[in-house]
């Protein structure tokens, strides 16, 4: 075998060694994301905000572009009543996922915990579309008792009964 040949065999089994570490690091990654989401969800659904966040945060940096870890970084901001920071971690979350109705649904909470109302009525109204609840129908009717607006609260809060 020549030299050439020699250095350009040297040179693919280095290449195969760079992507087999890169590829080993991939699943790590993964399945690392996979842990900090699914724990993540696991304390929050149990209410420990504290713990959870941490979390989400560190499946962000593996995935920066990844719904759930948004959703979960900003539901937690909402419990804490840290409402601009919750605001702005749902807004991303929905940019990635515009179809996420509990992404929505908070953003909407927060956006009315801030009174304001045009953009609380948005995300609430896009809930609407896609999973109407009672809950969704009486902070809309909520809104518009807080404005001023009694028939229109009343519409919405007796959509709430049925």
């Amino acid at each position: 075998m020549s030299q050439k040949w020699k250095i350009i065999l040297g040179v693919i089994i280095l290449v195969l060694i760079a992507v087999g570490l890169y590829s080993g690091k991939l699943i790590r990654d993964a399945r690392r994301y996979n842990e900090y989401i699914d724990k993540g969800y696991e304390l929050l659904l149990n209410g420990r905000h504290e713990p959870a966040l941490p979390l989400f945060q560190n499946a962000m940096k593996i995935r920066p572009y990844s719904y759930d870890p948004h959703y979960g970084v900003g539901a937690i901001y909402l419990k804490q009543r840290n409402l601009q920071s919750a605001i702005d971690e749902l807004e991303l979350a929905v940019k990635i996922n515009p179809d996420a109705v509990e992404a929505r649904y908070s953003l909407g909470v927060a956006y009315h915990r801030m009174n304001n109302y045009p953009l609380a009525l948005r995300e609430y109204e896009e809930v609407l579309k896609k999973k109407p609840s009672v809950q969704v129908y009486n902070n809309v009717g909520g809104i518009y008792l807080e404005q001023g607006k009694y028939e229109e609260a009343l519409d919405f809060l007796g959509k709430s009964k049925n």
